[in-house]
């Protein structure tokens, strides 16, 4: 009995020197169950963010988030190559696609995105006047986790196969002149053919016929 009792002093001694009630074992147990469990979604979402960030580099165009302000939030490494200033973290829709208004919607395809409308659009950049760039512009509305509109925004460079058409158009429109002045010089020259047969026809009858070159008449007068 005696040494039961010493026992449970023991156990109540222990407890005392934990600073742990029996009951909060299990409490802090799962405590500890819980900061494993969110330890490792953590690094779920890491390495997630991770091969996101992969794919997101990985895109050959440029590709910028906007937030609902119409501001960079994200943006990959192609667009410091094509829009260094433009698209910094931050910079306004209004540097990259209408520098010359601080709004303008009905042009700006961040603006109609974050309204919700998926866009595509051209548009030329003539910097410092350097040769003209082509840019194929496309815009989708996404969101953030919070539900406030984003837009994400595709930026391709396509200035090689515009210059290419361009070509292509100078080509179709000299071979189109070409074929204009063809037939313009074939409607004359059928003309020219029928008056040179005919001068030719004349200029053999005159040596036909010398009596032609020598032969004039002259208005005769009576008294």
């Amino acid at each position: 009995m005696e040494k039961a009792r010493r026992a449970h002093v023991d156990e109540e001694s222990l407890e005392r020197l934990l600073g742990l009630e029996s009951s909060k074992i299990g409490y802090y147990s799962e405590v500890k169950q819980k900061i494993q469990e969110l330890e490792a979604a953590n690094l779920g979402l890491r390495t997630k963010s991770s091969e996101l960030q992969a794919v997101f580099d990985s895109i050959v165009d440029g590709v910028a988030i906007y937030d609902s302000n119409g501001c960079v939030q994200h943006r990959n490494h192609v667009c410091p190559r094509l829009f260094p200033r433009e698209t910094i973290i931050g910079a306004s829709c209004s540097r990259l696609f209408h520098p010359e208004l601080r709004h303008s919607p009905a042009n700006c395809p961040v603006e109609r995105a974050i309204a919700g409308e998926s866009i595509q659009i051209s548009m030329t950049t003539n910097k410092n006047g350097a040769e003209p760039r082509y840019f194929d512009v496309t815009a989708t509305p996404i969101e953030d986790p919070a539900g406030q509109p984003r837009a994400l925004i595709f930026l391709r460079d396509v200035t090689e196969k515009r210059l290419q058409e361009l070509q292509l158009l100078q080509a179709e429109k000299m071979s189109s002149i070409g074929l204009l002045a063809a037939g313009v010089a074939h409607e004359i020259n059928n003309p020219l053919t029928s008056v040179a047969g005919y001068a030719e026809a004349l200029l053999r009858r005159f040596r036909d016929e010398p009596e032609l070159r020598g032969s004039r008449t002259s208005p005769s007068i009576s008294t």
